[in-house]
């Protein structure tokens, strides 16, 4: 915390300067009010204040240049400016020479995706995994041809359904810099057609699940070990589990709760946790303790989320080890579903248990009771363990 003097002409002139850095002062009178010193004796007014969660640095003015009640009077008219909506911080950005994409999809993240989308998460992971190459490109270098191009590139390395996705994140990037007049249209990615996408059915068959758990048990990393275990067992889009928080999770009740602005449907969730399920984060919380709000926190220092982005590579490499060719994390989610249908359980139980939003059935699935949803559940994950069970057990013989 910086120390508080009242600021004079006089107290401020006083000041020594600093050695090393340089030191930083509150006004007594107003406290959004600061004085920075460096070494070299200069002396600079600020407008300090905590907004959305993090500090904003406005410069007023250098001492004596700008007098004391001339830096008080500036920060009574930004108190009003920012009491009818005014934010520092997307003014900063605004204000920005965007020059490359990167610079582009800066302002584009802090703005609008991390502030407004459910899927944040998902554009960052585009970006540092998809678009290494538009980085650093220059945007008037950026043309319907280079979008086209690496558009099929990633396709080609990657699929053309996570091709099209990442093509309507930089789509997105460019129409958001446009409406904010950051950038002069048109938009690079128009006219480009996105690959034809066909539904995924893949799920894993009984002997894939028994290969599954034989490779979890030689899982060398405790934590993917565990974020697959329950991505089978609870079958929630990851990014939920990713951002899974201890404060909506009940385990006496075996309930978690997924909040309305974190869900794809935009309503509440609520997720029965089958026993197994429950005895997995109860281990984990007894390790972790408090020391996360989230059930998987970040493990890299960067995180701008705290919580697992992308356990990509795991599962890649955990795939391989299994066996297990075509296989996508959000194909767990499906394959609880058909163990479902396997043991019985009706569709109309099973949408529920998997959050499907139907308009149709939405009255039936806002009066349906808990209990047979819990049965289905703890049903199919029982179904899955004893499909790996059997294959360790013939390894065995």
């Amino acid at each position: 915390m910086p120390k508080t003097i009242l600021f004079s002409k006089k107290s401020v002139e006083a000041l020594p300067v600093p050695m090393k850095s340089r030191d930083v002062y509150m006004d007594e009178r107003n406290k959004y009010l600061w004085l920075r010193i460096t070494k070299t004796g200069h002396r600079s007014f600020y407008y300090v204040r905590w907004i959305d969660g993090k500090p904003q640095w406005l410069r007023i003015g250098t001492f004596p240049e700008t007098t004391v009640s001339q830096a008080r009077a500036a920060c009574d008219i930004l108190n009003g400016k920012i009491a009818a909506g005014f934010n520092p911080a997307e003014e900063k950005l605004k204000r920005r020479q965007a020059k490359t994409f990167g610079d582009l999809f800066e302002i584009y993240f802090e703005m609008h995706s991390k502030p407004h989308k459910k899927s944040a998460w998902f554009d960052e992971m585009c970006f540092r995994n998809h678009l290494p190459d538009l980085n650093a490109r220059p945007l008037r270098g950026i043309t319907p041809e280079t979008i086209s191009r690496l558009h099929k590139q990633i396709g080609e390395r990657s699929g053309r359904i996570m091709s099209n996705r990442v093509f309507r994140v930089v789509r997105a990037v460019f129409n958001f810099a446009i409406n904010q007049r950051i950038i002069e249209g048109p938009n690079p990615c128009n006219g480009i057609k996105q690959f034809r996408e066909q539904s995924r059915e893949r799920f894993m068959n009984a002997d894939e699940v028994r290969r599954f758990f034989n490779a979890l048990e030689t899982e060398p990393d405790p934590d993917m070990k565990d974020f697959f275990t329950l991505l089978l067992f609870i079958a929630v889009r990851r990014g939920n589990l990713q951002s899974m928080k201890w404060r909506d999770v009940d385990l006496d009740r075996g309930l978690w709760i997924i909040q309305n602005e974190e869900s794809k449907s935009g309503d509440m969730m609520r997720v029965i946790l089958a026993p197994e399920s429950v005895e997995i984060l109860r281990q984990r919380y007894e390790k972790q303790g408090t020391g996360s709000m989230f059930v998987f926190p970040s493990r890299r220092n960067d995180s701008r989320f705290g919580h697992l982005v992308d356990p990509k590579r795991a599962w890649k490499r955990f795939c391989e080890r299994a066996g297990l060719v075509d296989l996508h994390m959000h194909d767990l989610r499906r394959t609880r579903g058909s163990f479902q249908a396997a043991c019985g359980s009706s569709l109309l139980i099973i949408g529920k248990s998997l959050g499907h939003k139907s308009q149709a059935a939405t009255a039936i699935y806002a009066r349906l009771d808990l209990d047979p949803i819990r049965a289905s559940v703890g049903a199919a994950v029982k179904a899955m363990i004893q499909a790996g069970n059997s294959q360790q057990k013939g390894d065995e013989d």
